[in-house]
């Protein structure tokens, strides 16, 4: 039988067995599998890798079984376009690990190649090399020899360790130990370790020009330096303030790289800079160079396919530059407008184009960005024809399926990016004809791609333009809603916060969702174990009932339960508790009938001892007082019943005095509407209110905070101590006497039920807050 000759092989790879045979076995093994799939995954099925890492681990086994075995295991676990026909298995590494100590030099660079197909995967066990001395090892390995740099004979080197001890190893085998520390930080913990292990100051060595011919070593360099300054502030600035050991800034030798020949050291320069400038301030000359000189430089680069080695050996340039451009531009106006000066809206939808062009996906076979435009699409390279508008193309160029998934889903998210904040960039969104693409893009087989194109529509629906035409003219909802009950979690979070920004009072959304069921959707996700899912379906019900008639609010309501809201107001989450506050505001927002619902739902009582509790509680934040707060300022706008039950409560009418003088002014603010609205002189009951507030104090307070810093708080101020005198006036002058404001005329007409934000109109006689809570970040 075949099987018998593989058997009998593998039988000669043990400790037990004769070394030469051993060896032997190993060389056949390893010539068999290097390249082929299949025999890997036969021998790794009779159990190839335990015995790999038994003679990894055992002292006795002589360096040359070792590198075999070693090499083995690497071709095993090789990163490509396929899953490893193995599951990386932790003592593997760790017996790897064990090894790149080693003082020969072949053993290392064997062990340290293997470890980095390891480390190129997901599942990687990488905290392994936070055990024991295996980090340390690495770092000294971040110290090349610089033999190549002698003008006279080169010194011979055999070993890892010279005589005091320090590392003096090839070129290479630094390129391969840079590789695998970028790929091991997941955590802020492990950031940390790498940088206390002292891998910073080597890593910028090898940013220094004498390193320019070894391009990938610098690559993984800044790959290295890219990850570990990710949100980490503290590792951030010791970049910043590290020097070469010849004595150049780290941010000179990084800006340099930009200008080289080579796309990919060009793309991870700039990856390292966004990652350094994401999170701290740079000084103000290399600040400014970042809109003027990264930006571009990634913008030129979207064309490029040129692989990425330090990603894996599929990777393109032109995959990670939207990536990189999309964290650049994320959050800066003043970016999005540069790109967009730069054409980077048209150059991305020139990509989006190859990859449809290129038949992405089976079930989009025709181009929907063809097919919504009649004329061509300019592209990254495509010269505009004279007299015509610049408008995109498809590029001609040729590029595999996988290739073209991961296009599409990183020039997406570039989309969702530089479109974000300003409406210019989303105008030439729209006028490339991209909505069509997106919205197919919905219903990709991918997850990622799915999540990619949900965040495009968030992005323009920031747009109330948008909104009222193009989205729903290419018919978002139907294709958002299903997305609620996606597979991926990823995919539900991406759609419910884009839900939030469309189901608004200005869009027709609302009719949508209730008819399609989404309503009943949303409720059964506000009670998921994802703290993501919860946070992101509450607010989208908070913004569904936001200016929403009684029907709409009975229909939430008969779904979700009394019980549940009530259950989400003690989330131990603070962001929904703030959110689930919010959606109270709106519940209670309209009118005696809307304030009323809320009193038979969750109980007049049980409202009452929440509201005290949050408004006395001295640790609350302020996010959650100001909400609860302005549910006191909304139930003040019912019946009389409603409106005594809070001013007759002594722990809210002491909390909102308080809060009068709080240092933060939403919350004065908030706490002078409730003051308004508890003593507007017509409501039935007001003078007997106004008197209790009187002898608890309020008019007197309200007159030594007439000068508040905050403007619109001292109009509101003003107004609330208007409502008193006026009373005062009237009761002396008599019922017809009018009402008397002093030198406030606008005061009269400023009764608040508050929908937030609120534009506040003083034309208007009974606003309400309620809350939409703006644009889902």
């Amino acid at each position: 039988m075949v099987h018998s000759t593989f058997e009998d092989t593998l039988a000669s790879v043990s400790l037990d067995q004769d070394p030469a045979a051993c060896l032997r076995a190993l060389r056949l093994i390893k010539n068999s599998v290097i390249g082929n799939p299949t025999k890997k995954g036969l021998y790794t099925g009779l159990g190839v890798v335990p015995r790999l890492i038994e003679l990894l681990s055992a002292p006795e086994t002589s360096v040359d079984i070792k590198i075999e075995a070693s090499v083995i295991l690497g071709s095993i676990y090789i990163a490509g376009e396929t899953e490893p026909v193995s599951a990386v298995d932790s003592t593997a590494a760790k017996s790897l690990l064990g090894c790149i100590a080693s003082p020969n030099l072949r053993l290392v660079e064997s062990s340290t190649r293997a470890l980095k197909s390891i480390f190129f995967h997901q599942d990687a066990p990488r905290a392994e090399v936070f055990q024991s001395t295996f980090l340390a090892d690495l770092v000294r390995l971040l110290v090349p020899s610089d033999n190549h740099l002698r003008t006279g004979p080169p010194v011979p080197t055999t070993s890892a360790f010279t005589q005091k001890g320090a590392v003096k190893v090839p070129v290479k085998i630094t390129e391969i130990a840079a590789t695998i520390l970028s790929k091991l930080p997941s955590t802020h913990q492990e950031q940390l370790a790498i940088l206390n292990a002292g891998a910073i100051p080597r890593f910028v060595d090898l940013l220094e020009p004498k390193w320019a011919s070894y391009a990938k070593v610098q690559e993984a360099a800044l790959e290295a330096l890219a990850n570990l300054s990710h949100g980490n502030k503290g590792i951030a600035d010791a970049i910043l303030s590290c020097k070469s050991s010849e004595g150049s800034a780290s941010l000179d030798l990084i800006f340099a790289l930009l200008s080289m020949k080579r796309s990919s050291l060009r793309l991870l320069a700039a990856k390292c800079l966004t990652s350094i400038a994401g999170v701290v301030e740079l000084p103000y000359r290399q600040k400014s160079e970042m809109p003027l000189m990264v930006l571009p430089t990634v913008i030129s680069l979207f064309s490029d396919t040129s692989p990425v080695p330090t990603h894996g050996p599929t990777c393109t340039v032109q995959e990670q530059a939207p990536l990189v451009f999309a964290s650049l531009v994320g959050e800066s106006e003043e970016y999005q407008r540069v790109a967009m000066e730069n054409e980077a809206v048209l150059k991305l939808a020139g990509l989006i184009h190859t990859a449809f062009a290129a038949g992405f996906d089976k079930d989009l076979n025709r181009s929907p960005l063809a097919a919504a435009s009649p004329s061509p699409l300019l592209g990254p390279n495509a010269k505009p024809k004279p007299g015509t508008k610049d408008e995109p193309v498809i590029p001609k160029m040729e590029i595999s399926a996988a290739h073209s998934e991961k296009l599409v889903e990183s020039t997406l998210v570039a989309i969702a990016a530089v479109c974000s904040l300003r409406e210019e960039c989303r105008k030439q969104v729209i006028d490339a004809k991209l909505l069509p693409g997106i919205i197919a893009c919905l219903n990709h087989r991918s997850s990622p791609i799915r999540a990619a194109a949900c965040s495009c529509v968030r992005s323009l629906s920031r747009s109330v333009k948008n909104l009222r035409t193009c989205l729903m003219d290419a018919g978002i909802s139907q294709a958002l809603i299903p997305l609620l009950d996606d597979a991926s979690a990823q995919v539900q979070n991406t759609a419910l916060a884009t839900l939030c920004n469309i189901v608004l009072d200005f869009s027709p959304m609302k009719k949508t969702l209730v008819e399609s069921g989404g309503v009943q959707r949303l409720v059964s996700l506000v009670c998921s174990t994802d703290l993501s899912l919860r946070l992101n379906s509450v607010w989208s019900l908070k913004n569904l009932i936001f200016h929403a008639d009684s029907a709409l609010k009975d229909s939430v309501m008969s779904k979700m339960g009394w019980a549940t809201l009530r259950t989400l107001m003690d989330d131990p989450a603070p962001g929904i508790q703030e959110q689930a506050l919010s959606f109270l505001r709106n519940l209670v927002c309209g009118g005696e009938t809307d304030v009323n619902r809320v009193f038979v739902g969750l109980g007049e009582h049980e409202l009452i001892r929440y509201l005290e509790q949050r408004l006395t509680n001295p640790n609350e934040s302020i996010d959650v007082m100001v909400q609860a707060l302005f549910v006191v300022v909304n139930i003040l706008t019912g019946r009389e019943q409603h409106q005594n039950s809070i001013v007759n409560s002594e722990a809210i009418r002491g909390s909102i005095l308080r809060h009068l003088e709080h240092p933060s002014p939403q919350i004065r603010l908030a706490a002078a509407w409730c003051v308004i609205n508890s003593t507007w002189p017509e409501d039935p009951g007001a003078q007997e209110r106004i008197k209790l507030l009187r002898r608890y104090g309020y008019e007197e307070r309200l007159t030594k905070l007439v000068d508040d810093s905050d403007a619109e708080v001292k109009d509101r101020i003003k107004t609330a101590l208007a409502n008193f005198v006026g009373v005062e006036t009237r009761n002396t002058l008599g019922p017809n006497a009018g009402s008397i404001v002093g030198d406030n005329p606008e005061a009269a007409s400023n009764r608040m039920i508050v929908d937030e934000p609120s534009t506040l109109s003083d034309n208007m006689n009974h606003f309400t807050f309620g809350s939409f809570g703006g644009n889902r970040p």
